[in-house]
């Protein structure tokens, strides 16, 4: 154990949450594979259909669910020292550290994270992370995403128009 500021610990996921990330992760491809094979019995789609579809949306939607299911599962460890308690406590009882805020730390030079203030391996003082709060920043980003996808398409569209 080195002295100085603690680093956060990986959490550890107990069986029951394993099981979880797991179920939330192959659930969604079952539901597809039902959706689809009951086109290709109503003669609107093949094998080959359903399995295309499986793979490419049972896919994207099972991971998206397991890594949702996985963050919730590591929302209840405490980073210090991954003691797991109910979700949303002020403060870890094992350890003492605010779970409310989660404060971070980071020296000047971009080393990993601290967890308290003190100083880096390097010698530089630490200074806390400011995080920014709510959803605007990632409103912007989605909405401007979604701006150049559909210039995107329209160039595309309009090239294909014009080609053809």
């Amino acid at each position: 154990m080195t002295d100085g500021p603690a680093r956060p610990v990986e959490p550890v996921l107990r069986p029951e949450e394993r099981r979880h990330v797991w179920l939330a992760g192959a659930l969604p491809a079952v539901v597809v594979v039902a959706i689809l094979a009951a086109f290709a019995v109503a003669g609107r789609g093949t094998l080959t259909d359903v399995v295309v579809g499986t793979v490419l949306y049972g896919g994207i939607l099972g991971v998206t669910a397991a890594v949702l299911a996985y963050e919730r599962a590591t929302s209840a460890h405490c980073p210090r020292c991954d003691a797991t308690g109910p979700r949303r406590r002020a403060s870890c009882d094992a350890c003492g550290y605010d779970l409310a805020e989660r404060p971070l730390h980071r020296c000047p030079t971009r080393h990993p994270v601290y967890l308290e203030d003190g100083v880096c391996e390097c010698g530089q003082r630490l200074s806390p992370v400011v995080r920014e709060r709510g959803l605007g920043r990632e409103l912007t980003r989605i909405l401007w995403a979604g701006a150049w996808v559909a210039a995107l398409l329209l160039g595309v569209w309009a090239s294909l128009r014009f080609l053809y």
